[in-house]
């Protein structure tokens, strides 16, 4: 019987990705046109590089969760 550390989190990664808000909002621009801000956020993977995290943008303080699968 062989055991897993996989699940424990020790072989979880810091990785550094470029996100870009594609919010639509009157804060962002008078015609409500999409925000389009971006900027480099740090971001936590699972055991097998999987990342489910919340961000804010920094312009139109926006909130949603960058999901993306390990190979994307």
């Amino acid at each position: 019987m062989s055991l897993s550390m996989m699940g424990s989190g020790i072989y979880s990664e810091e990785v550094t990705l470029e996100v870009v808000c594609k919010e639509s909002c009157h804060e962002c621009d008078e015609n409500n046109k999409v925000c389009k801000a971006y900027w480099n956020e740090d971001f936590h993977t699972d055991d097998w590089g999987n990342i489910e995290q919340e961000v804010t943008c920094k312009v139109c303080k926006h909130k949603y969760t960058i999901k993306k699968e390990a190979g994307e």
